[in-house]
Parts: structure tokens; C-alpha cells; sequence
């Protein structure tokens, strides 16, 4: 019933889809909950009700829903009918990880890399990047240049040039801003590819190469706050097939 519903949305059969789902929530459905609550949220068929879109959330993650988990995070991150609390964003998004939710995963990862809600850990951050982008590659983009860049620097992950390099280019393959920002950089100061990934070998400390600490000044991303991090599929509601 969830999918038919689901399927209607997707059709535009607004008011049929929201019939089903009410009558699969009615039933204690989790995913029909949450998928009920997005439409409250954004005024689908329903009157708007964000108080109601946060009810039904709660039940539906109680019921045992990642997505409508990481919905709620985005909501406390936000403030988006209720109001803004990092730290109960960062505790909606790290159980939404722990059932493998890739969303909450990559918001997890910019607020430790912010250190929004929850202590600065770059460390952490580059180890949930690196399962996402080893598990879906084509979905986050912003994933792979944040990973990119954090091996590129050695920052909360091993000095991999190369690897960071390549990261970025697979970024830039999707439109990344950030990645084809930097790669433009890289090319305008006239290094290489070869360059750049000879730098996580013995000859990093040469002077036939320009320096670690070079590299990272010119690449111009402390922090990583001039690169746009905020961009994640948090801002948008997740749902059973991303109807919206």
C-alpha cells in the first residue's frame, strides 16, 4: 500500500496517494508515517502542518524509519518546525547512520567536520566520507571532494595526493562547484596531476617539489569553508524512493 502510494505521488494522483498512506499509517506503517509526515511538511495534498509533519516523524522513526530519523535531524538542523538544535540533529543523524542511512551519514560527516552540534573530529568525519563514497558513488558528490580534499591535506585521514586528486576529478565528473573551482586553481598555478601525487611519496620533502604546506596554503580550503560543505541530501526529505 506504501508503494502504491508512493507511486500516485510520483503521478501527481495527489489526493489518492495520501489516502493510501493515511490508511497505512493508520495501521502503524513506519514508512508510511514518514512518507505522510514529508506531505504534511511540504503541503502535498494536506494542509502544511510542520507540528504535525514533527509528530508523525517521531512515531514513524519510533516505528523504526531511518528516513524519518534523518528527516528529523535535518529538521532540528534547520529549524524547520521546531526549534534549531544542533546537538539533537547530530543524535537524529548518528541513529539514522547506524542503520545505514547514507543521507544521515554525509550530514553527520559536514557537522563533525563544522563541529556543529557535536566536537570538531575530522577523523571520524573522513571515515564515514569514506564508506559513503565506497558504497555510493554517484549520489554524493560532495562526499567525494570533501574526502578529496581532506587527503590532499592529510587532515583526519593518511596524506594520499593521488587518491585526493582523484576524488576531486571524480567530483568534478558530477559538477561539483567546489571540485571544478579546485581543479581551475591547480591549473592555473601550473601543477600537475604527476605533480600533486608525487607528493605522497618519499620526495614530498624535496626541494624539486613544491612543499606539503605549499600545496595546502595555494589549495586554499582551511576548513573546507570556502568550498560550500552544506551541500548534502539532507536538504531535501527522504523518503522511500525520494518522491519529492
Amino acid at each position: 500500500m506504501v508503494r502504491v502510494g508512493v507511486c500516485r505521488l510520483k503521478a501527481g494522483l495527489i489526493s489518492e496517494a495520501v489516502e493510501l498512506l493515511q490508511r497505512a499509517a493508520d495501521e502503524g506503517n513506519a514508512e508510511a508515517l514518514n512518507n505522510l509526515a514529508v506531505c504534511h511538511a511540504h503541503g502535498q495534498g494536506v494542509e502544511r502542518d510542520e507540528d504535525r509533519a514533527h509528530q508523525l516523524y517521531l512515531e514513524a522513526a519510533e516505528g523504526g524509519s531511518r528516513d524519518a530519523m534523518h528527516n528529523l535531524g535535518v529538521m532540528y538542523d534547520r529549524g524547520r518546525g521546531v526549534t534549531s538544535d544542533p546537538r539533537v540533529a547530530v543524535e537524529w543523524f548518528k541513529k539514522a547512520t547506524r542503520k545505514n542511512s547514507h543521507e544521515s551519514m554525509h550530514a553527520l560527516a559536514l557537522m563533525l567536520v563544522e563541529g556543529r552540534g557535536v566536537d570538531r573530529d575530522l577523523g571520524q568525519a573522513g571515515e564515514l566520507l569514506g564508506r559513503l563514497v565506497e558504497s555510493d558513488q554517484d549520489t554524493f558528490p560532495n562526499a567525494m571532494f570533501l574526502l578529496g580534499a581532506m587527503k590532499l591535506k592529510g587532515q583526519g585521514v593518511a596524506l594520499e595526493p593521488a587518491a585526493g586528486f582523484e576524488l576531486l576529478e571524480q567530483a568534478a565528473s558530477h559538477g561539483h562547484p567546489g571540485a571544478l573551482a579546485q581543479l581551475e586553481q591547480f591549473e592555473k598555478l601550473g601543477m600537475s596531476k604527476k605533480e600533486i601525487a608525487g607528493l605522497d611519496s618519499e620526495a614530498v620533502h624535496s626541494t624539486s617539489l613544491k612543499s606539503q604546506e605549499d600545496v595546502c596554503v595555494k589549495m586554499d580550503i582551511q576548513g573546507f569553508g570556502d568550498m560550500n560543505v552544506r551541500l548534502y541530501a539532507g536538504t531535501a526529505p527522504a523518503t522511500v524512493d525520494n518522491f519529492l
